[in-house]
């Protein structure tokens, strides 16, 4: 039997039966009476793009007495479970960033722990190293001494033999501390080259079509990773100087696709989130890598680069649906949101031969530009120099077992995430109630973080072995770190909103060059003789509180959040009225 039934009620009142088939004529009144009715009933729905004014449900002979017709509404389902219209696509948008963020921090640290597993611990050089710093440990965790010991901790002996039945599956390779810091250091010389260029790349061939091919070559070449290391030590350099390249165009991408999409009063935490998840993910990596590397079912360390490449194809097809390069692209973005973007962003949006043009002149010779670029190259040393070498600093001088060494480096990166996220809603809330003017704000923030992490980092070789206190010096150097959230990042938005892209590439290729630099001067350090590796470490960790004050000051003395010149593109109504202006005068 055929109903035909209302759209807003379903009653069985209303259901017309039709066993009898009525003339053309009567059943054309029928239906335009109907349509009409559905019609005047669904004027509140009119902004639904797929209106339905009648529902024609079949119903079997088994259930004619029941009067009921059970249908599924298009309408009803899109309102209950897919009301993407309620949820603000500029925070969707900032989740999906998010997590593309923390994929491509994964790639770039796993190799920070995962090469204490593949390096050889049995070469003469390492076997000098593990006994002095363990004399050193020894000596400090005497009877007579009133520090925390290691065995609170863990075992010596069982850390021992724990690392030791690794080695016939693991610690396959003989690489001396210099090849070691070449090898992990070897993505930012990749990084930066793109770095350089990614921002204008990006607004070039557009920011999603961008971000796309960064992230798939950065998941192929993650799967190529044990493949090049079982072959040779070059093959593994040269993948991860393409891993870098890849890479080196995903964070002024998003830099600048969040200054399109961020009301200017969200994007201190906005920033905050973006570099939070980043850490985010090198918290979720550390952890997985030192277990995956100590598994022997899966095979080691190899298998910690097959896992994240199947994840970061899962991310990618995520990133795929979920960007586009400007609100006004967004297919089901709401007016009101779109206009409370359009009035509240610094950034304009241009037509494509504008977009192409950026004032390269005018930025390389921009004092605020470099002193931005130093205060990074001084934040990054420190940053990247406990990133990229702490691994190794707690197996050789701590003596610290794979599995704890890695929950240490995880501990270092939830603060410094957490920091962000949190010192990022602090931001927030002082540009919201203006309590300092926006200069004095970033020159606050910019200068505690480095002031304050370069304090508890040179307290850290004060303590000698006391595992407790160091652990809590490098998590208190991290969480101050994070109040540059309201710093570096912000102030190139304040000066330039509509090149933050590209400056913030090239101020960050620069500023990373403690990348492969940190690495490999911490690699000779090491392997000079007649030192012990205590007082080479304590050395280092002074090394970057010195950098850290300079860049400090740096800041401090060189920046202001006022606005360039140059800053802002002019639009074509904009450049017309302009030639019109100068034409009568």
């Amino acid at each position: 039997m055929i109903l035909l039934v209302d759209t807003i009620d379903c009653d069985a009142s209303r259901i017309e039966s039709i066993d009898s088939k009525p003339d053309d004529q009567s059943r054309n009144d029928s239906l335009e009476s109907k349509s009409s009715t559905s019609t005047a009933q669904n004027d509140k729905f009119d902004s639904d793009p797929y209106p339905i004014e009648i529902k024609i449900c079949y119903e079997s002979d088994r259930i004619k007495s029941n009067n009921q017709c059970w249908f599924r509404s298009y309408r009803l389902i899109k309102s209950s479970f897919f009301n993407f219209k309620s949820i603000s696509k500029r925070f969707l948008l900032l989740a999906v960033c998010m997590t593309m963020n923390s994929f491509s921090y994964m790639i770039r640290t796993n190799i920070n722990l995962t090469i204490v597993a593949m390096v050889n611990g049995n070469s003469a050089q390492n076997e000098i190293v593990s006994d002095n710093s363990t004399e050193r440990c020894l000596r400090s965790d005497s009877i007579e001494s009133n520090e925390p010991k290691l065995e609170l901790f863990w075992s010596e002996n069982r850390s021992m033999d724990s690392f030791d039945e690794q080695k016939d599956l693991q610690n396959q390779f003989d690489w001396n501390e210099s090849l070691q810091g070449t090898i992990v250091g070897s993505f930012y010389f990749g990084y930066i080259l793109t770095n350089f260029c990614g921002g204008q790349l990006a607004e070039w061939i557009g920011l999603k079509r961008m971000l796309m091919i960064s992230l798939s070559s950065s998941i192929l070449l993650t799967f190529v990773v044990p493949i090049a290391a079982f072959n040779h030590h070059i093959l593994l350099i040269a993948v991860r100087i393409l891993t870098g390249v890849a890479q080196g165009s995903i964070s002024p991408a998003l830099f600048q696709l969040l200054s399109y999409w961020m009301p200017h009063n969200e994007l201190g935490l906005a920033f905050g989130l973006i570099a939070a998840s980043g850490y985010v993910g090198a918290v979720i990596t550390m952890p997985i890598c030192a277990i995956l590397s100590a598994w022997k079912i899966v095979g080691g360390w190899p298998f910690v680069y097959y896992a994240f490449g199947s994840y970061g194809i899962l991310v990618f097809l995520a990133c795929l649906f979920s960007i586009h390069d400007h609100p006004e692209q967004h297919p089901s973005i709401s007016e009101v949101e779109l206009e409370h973007i359009k009035r509240n962003t610094l950034s304009s949006k241009c037509d494509k031969h504008e977009n192409s043009w950026v004032p390269w002149g005018k930025i390389v010779l921009s004092k605020k530009v470099w002193a931005i670029t130093f205060t990074r190259f001084c934040m990054y040393w420190g940053n990247l120099f406990l990133m990229t070498k702490l691994p190794a600093y707690l197996r050789q001088v701590l003596h610290m077992p794979m599995i704890y060494n890695g929950y240490v480096n995880a501990s270092i990166y939830i603060a410094l995430g957490g920091s962000y996220l949190c010192w990022g809603i602090l931001v927030d809330w002082v540009e919201r109630h203006r309590f300092l003017q926006r200069t004095a704000s970033r020159k606050l923030f910019q200068t505690v973080a480095l002031l304050g992490s370069a304090t508890f980092m040179a307290l850290v070789p004060l303590f000698g072995c006391n595992i407790l206190a160091i652990i809590v010096m490098l998590n208190l150097s991290m969480i101050t770190l994070g109040l540059s959230a309201g710093g570096d990042s912000l102030i190139i938005v304040d000066i330039a909103p509509d090149y933050s892209g590209t400056i913030y590439g090239f101020t960050n290729a620069l500023g990373s060059l403690p990348g492969f630099l940190a690495p490999m001067f911490v690699g000779f350090m090491l392997d000079l003789p007649d030192t012990l590796p205590f007082q080479q470490w304590s050395f280092l960790f002074w090394i970057g509180s010195a950098i850290y004050i300079l860049g400090a000051l740096i800041f401090l003395i060189f920046i202001d959040s006022n606005l360039e010149p140059w800053g802002q593109r002019l639009t074509t109504n904009q450049r017309k009225l302009s030639k019109l202006s100068n034409d009568q005068i």
